[in-house]
């Protein structure tokens, strides 16, 4: 069993130093290759690679365009067993290739991810109210899973709402027909893995290959990417809705719910406090229970608005086609 690691990169070139040095560091003869592709001109990172020197390092340079465009474009040069989906700013955790090859050599699976996690010695309150945020059921639904690593060595069928695409592995034989979709922006992977899905392969949790994944510079970048997610992921319910995925709507649904029943307000920010006193004391950031509450509602707006706008451009699409 081989793999190759596939990493787009764009101006964060002191976040990819410290993801390839631990790469590097666990290197093993089941690792073939890893694929560097620079997203758009960047300097500083191609200097950066300059100071590697393993004959396993392929860098390749695109015009700037959305990571699932990246990523695509190595696809074709992947020869192993296995590709290994891992971003820029992302360290994998301790004997993380031979925890993972263990488990894909001995379960018949072909897609396995693991969460993003955060490394706990870090100060910054900032990452640390983002985490607690982002590793909340209450602040992100079904997808708080993502972000939640643990130390229990267990193996989970999910669907494509628990893994994440800075920490994935896929067959490489699934990825000859399918691809990642070039119009999304965000939620590229989603949608792959639920065409994936839908042609009959499962996907797999294992809760403790985590990797640690850098936060957002600040709140404002996080609330702008979680935007995003919901235009990309109001877009993918638009092209193929399944009735689980009702869940999706229901921060657009609420907010726009509030403005004839205002008393709905009182439970979910009861609810919300909850989720957040819990989230203070498992981060060990007690006084901060108002800023996590604060950091949920504003992710909870942040997504119905992204919802909001794609809507907004398919009923505006649709009338000046009429007109």
């Amino acid at each position: 069993m081989n793999f190759e690691i596939v990493i787009p990169t764009i101006n964060r070139s002191k976040y990819l130093k410290k993801c390839l040095i631990e790469i590097l560091s666990q290197d093993n003869d089941s690792l073939n290759a890893i694929h560097i592709i620079v997203n758009g001109k960047d300097s500083l990172t191609n200097e950066v690679l300059t100071e590697f020197s393993s004959s396993k390092i392929n860098i390749y340079h695109i015009e700037k365009s959305y990571a699932g465009v990246a990523r695509n474009h190595v696809l074709d040069k992947v020869e192993s067993d296995w590709v290994y989906f891992i971003d820029d700013d992302a360290i994998i955790c301790e004997n993380y290739f031979k925890k993972s090859l263990r488990i894909l050599d001995k379960s018949n699976i072909s897609i396995l991810g693991g969460p993003d996690s955060f490394r706990s010695e870090i100060s910054d309150p900032i990452q640390k109210i983002m985490n607690a945020s982002l590793s909340s059921p209450f602040a992100m639904g079904p997808t708080f899973k993502r972000h939640l690593g643990k130390l229990v060595n267990e193996l989970i069928e999910v669907d494509e709402a628990s893994v994440t695409l800075c920490n994935l592995w896929v067959k490489s034989d699934l990825l000859k027909q399918t691809r990642f979709n070039p119009s999304y922006r965000r939620n590229e992977e989603n949608v792959l893995l639920n065409e994936l899905q839908r042609r009959g392969s499962s996907i797999f949790y294992n809760p403790s290959l985590y990797v640690i994944h850098h936060r957002r510079e600040n709140i404002r970048d996080l609330l702008l990417s979680i935007k995003v997610s919901g235009t990309y992921r109001m877009k993918m319910l638009h092209n193929s809705f399944k009735l689980k995925d009702l869940i999706y709507l229901a921060p657009i649904v609420f907010y726009f719910s509030l403005i004839f029943f205002d008393e709905l307000f009182i439970p979910y920010f009861l609810i919300g406090a909850y989720f957040s006193i819990k989230g203070a004391l498992a981060y060990k950031i007690p006084f901060k229970v108002f800023h996590i509450l604060i950091l949920n509602i504003l992710i909870h707006i942040s997504y119905a608005f992204g919802q909001f706008v794609y809507l907004l451009n398919i009923f505006s699409f649709k009338f000046n086609k009429l007109g």
